[in-house]
């Protein structure tokens, strides 16, 4: 078994924004936050196993240029689809190999979900 462990930078315009997006709307559960003087700079946030985010804002120059990709068993992605659009998040189509359903955070950084 391997001791490594990962997350993926999501570098955002304010945190507690963020959070609210991906924890409320896309149905992932915040882990950690961190703040200084009272302003969140870095959230871990995860949905099941394989899916852990760190949102951070200390590279504003960086925000809304990230781009994930995940791969969900047919079942599970029309599950998850119906519950984000039942919340009002917005999807688009798109193409990368094959189609796409992309969301995209407030930051415009986007969410790619190949169709099954």
């Amino acid at each position: 078994m391997s001791s490594w462990i990962s997350s993926t930078l999501i570098f955002v315009t304010e945190v507690d924004a963020s959070i609210r997006f991906y924890v409320d709307l896309l149905g992932f559960t915040l882990n950690m936050r961190f703040e200084d003087d009272g302003r969140a700079l870095v959230a871990g946030v995860s949905r099941g196993d394989g899916c852990a985010l760190l949102l951070t804002s200390q590279w504003p120059e960086k925000a809304g240029t990230g781009v994930i990709y995940t791969a969900l068993p047919t079942e599970e992605f029309d599950l998850f689809l119906s519950e984000i659009e039942k919340k009002g998040v917005i999807t688009k189509g798109g193409l990368w190999g094959k189609p796409l359903t992309i969301v995209e955070d407030p930051d415009g950084n986007q969410l790619y979900f190949p169709n099954p």
